[in-house]
């Protein structure tokens, strides 16, 4: 998917949302309330619950779970964001793997 077009799909369902909350409440303070909170919560997940999680399940460094998403989201605008995790732990259990087993034949 293009970046133009997931613009275009995005904004139209962002702006109806808007458009009903402001029905809805009256006035564009309160959506906009929900908008920073969920800004929020994106960001917290992204550059503090991710990676942490990340790196306890499987041994994958903080710097890179929070730098692929990064350079994949410019590789393959809108899917490399989605694909850099699990990408990152197959990557690293792999490797994992792969060391472990030279352990063995070394013993």
């Amino acid at each position: 998917m293009k970046i133009e077009e997931h613009l275009r799909l995005t904004e139209s369902a962002l702006k109806n949302w808007l458009i009903a909350a402001a029905i809805h409440w009256g006035d564009w303070r309160h959506p906009l309330y929900v908008l920073i909170l969920y800004a929020g919560i994106v960001v917290a997940d992204t550059l503090a619950l991710q990676p942490y999680i990340m790196k306890r399940t499987a041994k994958v460094p903080i710097w890179a779970s929070i730098l692929a998403p990064m350079v994949l989201a410019f590789v393959i605008p809108f899917w490399g964001v989605f694909l850099a995790p699990p990408l990152l732990a197959v990557v690293y259990a792999y490797k994992r793997h792969l060391e472990q087993g030279s352990r063995k034949a070394s013993s």
